[in-house]
């Protein structure tokens, strides 16, 4: 019905629970793809929603987290951690900045663990410290 209207906001406001739907089932690839869609559908206008465009950025970060796709959901909280301090959304600008910050922390143990003698990994993970 959203498409019938012909209003972007609309599809996009459809599109976008469809993909949380398919995140939800563990359908990540699926869920990507709506995700995309309601972005597209959200931004096609001169004048997009802002708030739920916001809102579309969020998820599919821990979609892509979750397929592996570590620069892409990098890439696309630096977009929703830019798109909601503009848009004043003080609660994505949080979540956005928390998520990056969990990466660099992520991102920089497991270059720590590769240049680590295998026995030391398992301490560095848990917060040990190296014994001597």
């Amino acid at each position: 019905m959203s498409c019938q209207l012909g209003d972007p906001c609309w599809e996009a406001a459809t599109a976008r629970p469809l993909g949380l739907t398919y995140e939800a089932d563990g359908a990540f690839e699926a869920a990507a793809e709506w995700l995309e869609e309601a972005d597209k559908r959200c931004t096609r206008a001169t004048d997009p929603y802002v708030a739920l465009r916001v809102e579309i950025l969020a998820a599919p970060v821990e979609v892509s987290q979750r397929l592996g796709r570590g620069e892409a959901a990098v890439a696309l909280s630096r977009e929703w951690i830019s798109l909601a301090a503009r848009a004043h959304i003080d609660m994505h600008v949080e979540r956005a900045a928390g998520f990056l910050t969990k990466e660099r922390l992520m991102s920089g143990a497991l270059r720590t663990l590769k240049h680590r003698p295998s026995t030391e990994a398992p301490q560095l993970l848990l917060g040990g410290s190296r014994s001597s």
